[in-house]
């Protein structure tokens, strides 16, 4: 009976060995579920960080792509615009100094005109007049005089003419290095 009874004790210390073998496995099991479901929970919580983090790139790439095309763009436009107003300030220069070769050629055929005006002036006075010489002489002198005098006031409106012509062309060539600059 006390081998039975030791043989109990004995199975009754192996199964109590057992449950408690079984209840460790059962915590371990359990420890490693939770391990496994926080590991997976990470994994996808590192997909997801993965995710935003590759589309915030791309984002941020599409963002810069669209700001060099921006730029670009708005770099075009300047180059059009500074373009067309070189060709802008080449046509007015142009336009100034045909203005200027314009005006100065209406100065010389008034001058001319003025000219021929008084020299028939003088030879039809001289053919009508012939006694007198003296008064002869001094119309003759006063009306070279006068010519001389309307000469240089000629001459003084041409130099102010291309005075103004260059202090405009000037002005414009100053507006537009300005506009150039800027």
């Amino acid at each position: 009976l006390a081998e039975t009874r030791e043989k109990i004790l004995q199975y009754k210390s192996r199964v109590t060995e057992e449950l408690d073998l079984k209840r460790k496995i059962q915590v371990l099991e359990a420890s490693l579920e939770d391990h496994v479901k926080m590991k997976q929970a990470a994994l996808a919580e590192f997909e997801a960080y993965k995710h935003r983090i590759e589309d915030m790139q791309l984002c941020a790439e599409a963002q810069h792509v669209q700001r060099i095309v921006t730029m670009s763009r708005e770099v075009e436009e300047i180059r059009r615009k500074f373009e067309e107003r070189l060709r802008s300030f080449g046509q007015l220069q142009v336009q100034f100094e045909k203005d200027k070769r314009l005006a100065l050629e209406d100065l010389r055929t008034a001058h001319r005109r003025e000219i021929q005006e008084l020299l028939k002036s003088q030879q039809d006075h001289s053919a009508s007049v012939n006694k007198g010489q003296e008064k002869a002489e001094e119309l003759h002198r006063m009306e070279v005089e006068a010519l001389n005098q309307t000469l240089e006031e000629l001459r003084l409106e041409r130099k102010k003419l291309i005075e103004d012509y260059e202090g405009k062309l000037h002005k414009a060539q100053s507006f537009y290095e300005h506009e150039l600059d800027t």
